[in-house]
């Protein structure tokens, strides 16, 4: 949702949108104990255009397990 929309007005400013802008967003979220804002930046990168790759993928993951949610944290898994 709000990842979605930054990425798009970062397109909108011509800002370079590439996998390692998302994967520094889904990291901080990580570190942030922000799961669900880190799955939204791992889906708004495919949303981009994006092909994710396994470190988002993980940090994606990481952010549910240190959150405790467990289910979503295997189905990011599940998606390499």
């Amino acid at each position: 949702r709000q990842a979605l929309d930054l990425s798009l007005k970062m397109l909108r400013y011509s800002l370079e949108v590439t996998l390692v802008t998302f994967g520094a967003a889904i990291s901080a979220c990580e570190k942030a104990v922000q799961w669900e804002a880190a799955l939204d930046w791992l889906f708004a990168a495919a949303s981009c255009g994006l092909k994710r790759d396994t470190v988002m993928h993980s940090a994606a993951a990481s952010s549910c397990e240190k959150a405790a949610r467990w289910s979503e944290a295997l189905s990011v898994l599940a998606a390499l």
